[in-house]
């Protein structure tokens, strides 16, 4: 190995047929030789020089793929300051991809780096999580592609935030005994991460978009990197960050005061984008999503362990984005598609006593869905008795002592709504079932069939 490096490198130097010769057997090597010989024969000095040559950065980044992408927990054991010092250099390649606003050749070989550190973290998350200076340059590499204006750079970034959030923060220490719970000194919620996460769920960027500053030429070269990656499924990566937002702030939840931090940042953002929606239009529709895709991610992973102050911080977003006015019939939707997703912390709130009885938060919700069901379009309505279903089934405690009120509206509805009437007998027996005794679940069904079986019974006689 050593012998290559000295005869491409010193004997016969600058021979662009004679470096590609070598770093394809060094991709070749790579799987079978061990890595603490590439290290010691200065193979990874020989590969950082040459990432700069395009037209060997495809076999170069590959060689590295082969070499840090299997478990290297027992090379880092054996070999500790040689292997730190070339896996954190191999994060600090992040830093050197810049956009091109042209889309220039550069994209490809930034998306194969994107991939790489992914795929290393996915495969060493043990290694990772012992070593802090590590998790430091991992994360620092993340932020770097969150930047980037290019979906499938930033789906990969938050892929490998989603892996490191897991190893800095496990649930079981080493030993199998619960691990503490510390928010790690780089990791910066508000600061970093959470915007631009929430920049990365736009589906589109409002023309005005002012929530922060982006960075120069984001949104040309954006445009630009969707269009390059037309065979990709963007789609469906959009949705994919959404899920890593989950990802992400599940091992965060463990930590009480990141936990908080997280809160804290959606609650002064949802004001933000609500002033401006208030205009409308498809753009700040997008920010509006964005926005209630991070809250939904981030409330309902609240416990009451992480304190009082926390669950009133979620009983206070929720009744901002419950009585904010909205101006078209796509924000209502989201809102009531949020609502249904939120069913967690309607429970949550009814198990702290927060917000209860005939003022409180659950009955405000309910109030809503009625309301767009009696008044909304066609499709609102339909969207608001399947977010009736949902809240049902997922906060029986919150609807529990409510319960007789939401069959006595029902009962209310029901003979005016000649489309929707198998749609709300479906919400009102998933609302039934929080009633959790027999006798009462049978006679709150009744109840509402008593109306329907009164119009027909006559016609049935008729027939008869």
């Amino acid at each position: 190995l050593q012998g290559v490096v000295v005869f491409v490198g010193q004997l016969f130097p600058a021979n662009a047929e004679l470096e590609r010769q070598a770093a394809m057997l060094i991709r070749e090597l790579a799987s079978v030789v061990p890595i603490n010989m590439f290290l010691s024969a200065g193979i990874d000095q020989f590969l950082a020089q040459k990432l700069a040559d395009s037209g060997l950065r495809q076999e170069v980044l590959q060689a590295y793929t082969d070499l840090i992408t299997v478990d290297l927990g027992k090379s880092v054991k054996q070999f500790p300051e040689p292997m730190m010092k070339f896996l954190c250099g191999i994060m600090d390649f992040s830093q050197f991809c810049s956009p091109d606003p042209t889309g220039g050749e550069g994209y490809e070989a930034h998306k194969s780096v994107a991939v790489l550190i992914r795929d290393f973290v996915e495969a060493n998350r043990p290694t990772v999580g012992w070593h802090p200076e590590l998790q430091a340059k991992v994360y620092a590499a993340c932020i770097k592609f969150l930047q980037y204006p290019s979906i499938f750079i930033q789906s990969e970034a938050a892929a490998t935030v989603a892996h490191l959030m897991k190893a800095a923060l496990p649930e079981k220490g080493p030993d199998g005994s619960e691990a503490p719970v510390q928010a790690p000194p780089w990791l910066k919620l508000q600061e970093e991460l959470l915007p631009l996460l929430l920049l990365a769920t736009h589906k589109e960027l409002p023309s005005d978009f002012s929530l922060f500053p982006l960075p120069p030429g984001f949104r040309e070269t954006l445009a630009v990197t969707s269009e390059r990656d037309m065979e990709e499924d963007l789609h469906n990566l959009l949705a994919g960050i959404r899920g890593r937002i989950s990802e992400i702030m599940r091992p965060v939840a463990r930590v009480p005061v990141a936990l908080r931090s997280a809160l804290e940042y959606v609650h002064d953002l949802v004001p933000k984008i609500l002033q401006c929606t208030a205009s409308g239009g498809a753009g700040h529709l997008a920010s509006f999503d964005a926005a209630l895709a991070l809250v939904e991610r981030t409330m309902p992973k609240v416990t009451p362990e992480v304190g009082l102050a926390a669950v009133q911080a979620c009983d206070n977003l929720l009744w901002a984005i419950l009585r904010c006015e909205l101006s078209g019939e796509g924000f209502e939707h989201r809102r009531l598609e949020f609502l249904c997703r939120v069913g967690a912390v309607l429970e949550l709130l009814a198990q702290c006593q927060v917000s209860q009885g005939e003022n409180g938060i659950t009955v405000a919700v309910f109030q809503h869905f009625f309301k767009m069901v009696e008044h909304g379009t066609q499709d609102l309505r339909n969207r608001a008795l399947y977010s009736v279903i949902g809240v049902c089934k997922s906060a029986p405690k919150a609807v529990r002592p409510v319960l007789e009120a939401i069959v006595q509206k029902a009962q209310e509805l029901l003979p005016n709504l000649k489309d929707n009437q198998h749609t709300l007998c479906e919400a009102l027996v998933a609302a039934s079932t929080a009633a959790q005794e027999f006798g009462r679940q049978e006679r709150l069904i009744q109840n509402l069939m008593n109306p329907l079986l009164a119009h027909w019974s006559p016609l049935a006689d008729q027939l008869a």
